[in-house]
């Protein structure tokens, strides 16, 4: 714990803030003290210590919206990512973003929000109008990516996933043949346990069937 708190002290002295991405090994300490305090674990003393430095018991998103008008957060993070973009060029914001954790977050959330059909249209529309990336640079060239993308836009062109139906059928697409055998390769590598929880949580997000 000691060791830990150092590092989130020279975090806080570095950043301004307390609050680590949680896909760090600091961010990951940090949620875990957030669970020990919820569970009442953790020490006065240990409590007494983090508030010291600033520390939040709520990840920094959920304490964003905490109150609770989803308008005014859009609005708000929208204001953030636009002086984001006005500093860096680009609207392409890491999740581990160490300056502004909650953006990060966000920026992922509106990512998936999209991937699952649940980001309203104009919040959409305000987003591409500011050059906003719907896929991770660091992701985006993967083979996995590369064939979940092809399977989004064929989905938003047909409105099904079932390509291995559709690649059945006769005079099936090369596309379809091609998204068949891909959809084939993901069930066969998730039952011999080498797909990772987050593609199969992206393929779920999808209506993806195992």
């Amino acid at each position: 714990f000691e060791q830990r708190l150092e590092e989130l002290a020279a975090y806080r002295e570095q950043w301004g803030h307390a609050a680590p991405p949680l896909g760090t090994p600091l961010g990951r300490w940090a949620y875990a003290q957030r669970g020990r305090k919820a569970k009442g674990a953790l020490s006065a003393e240990r409590v007494a210590a983090l508030e010291a430095l600033g520390f939040g018991w709520e990840h920094p998103l959920d304490a964003e919206a905490a109150g609770g008008d989803a308008e005014a957060l859009f609005e708000a993070m929208v204001a953030r990512l636009e002086a984001f973009r006005e500093e860096n060029g680009h609207c392409a914001v890491k999740k581990k973003h160490n300056a502004d954790p909650a953006l990060g977050y966000w920026v992922n959330d509106m990512r998936i929000a999209k991937r699952e059909r649940r980001l309203p249209a104009a919040q959409q529309a305000a987003l591409e109008a500011m050059g906003f990336e719907w896929e991770a640079r660091r992701q985006c060239g993967s083979a996995f990516m590369v064939g979940f993308r092809e399977l989004c836009e064929y989905r938003d062109a047909n409105d099904s996933i079932d390509v291995e139906a559709a690649a059945a059928r006769e005079g099936a697409m090369e596309q379809e043949v091609r998204l068949a055998a891909w959809a084939r390769a993901q069930r066969a590598a998730r039952a011999k346990g080498l797909l990772s929880d987050k593609r199969v949580a992206f393929l779920e997000g999808i209506g993806f069937e195992w």
